[in-house]
């Protein structure tokens, strides 16, 4: 479907810290062979930043340095609204927009295109979900920047030998990381 707004481009995160290659919360987290996080954001951040409704045509983390792989295979992102303002589980009923496909990263921003449009009503808090499985094995996770948030923003579970790890819901993030949420821009029609 065409843009019903005009495009714009929202960055959610100015931090500039990044954690080891065997940390997580990490988007690109190879340390393990596999890993599911959810990353809330706030719809009072959104509409601080000038977004106020419409759809999100697209997603992109910052990487600052690949380290081990840079082929994540399927590489999957939901999206969901949300009435919580803080993380501790994994949330359901996200719906699939990108995925589940082979991606190759590189240093600075990485967009991911949604095959379709997710639409923000404007008020909703909103879940990111981002999963993948590597059955050839571990190497080390890439560094993304983040910011810490204020309330618990981020749940993640890694695990090696489950293919199906993108649908474990007992999460083995913790404090303090919970609160390192990964920079991201949402790539927006608006309107």
């Amino acid at each position: 479907t065409g843009c019903g707004g005009s495009p714009s481009t929202i960055t959610v995160g100015t931090g500039t810290g990044t954690l080891t290659n065997t940390s997580y919360p990490a988007p690109y987290g190879n340390w393990y062979y596999g890993a599911r996080h959810q990353i809330l954001f706030l719809a009072s951040e959104l509409q601080a930043l000038g977004f106020s409704g419409g759809q999100i045509t697209s997603l992109a983390f910052k990487v600052q340095l690949i380290s081990g792989n840079s082929l994540y295979p399927d590489f999957t992102i939901k999206l969901g609204c949300t009435n919580l303002t803080s993380l501790s589980t994994f949330e359901s009923g996200l719906v699939t927009v990108f995925g589940p496909q082979n991606i190759t990263i590189s240093t600075g921003w990485n967009t991911h295109t949604f095959s379709n449009g997710f639409d923000w009503d404007g008020t909703s808090n909103i879940i990111v979900e981002i999963c993948f499985y590597d059955p050839s094995g571990y190497t080390y996770n890439s560094s993304t920047y983040y910011t810490a948030t204020s309330f618990p923003s981020v749940v993640w579970v890694n695990q090696d030998g489950n293919p199906g790890i993108c649908t474990v819901n007992t999460s083995n993030g913790y404090s303090p990381n919970n609160t390192y949420r990964p920079n991201i821009q949402f790539n927006t029609c608006g309107g």
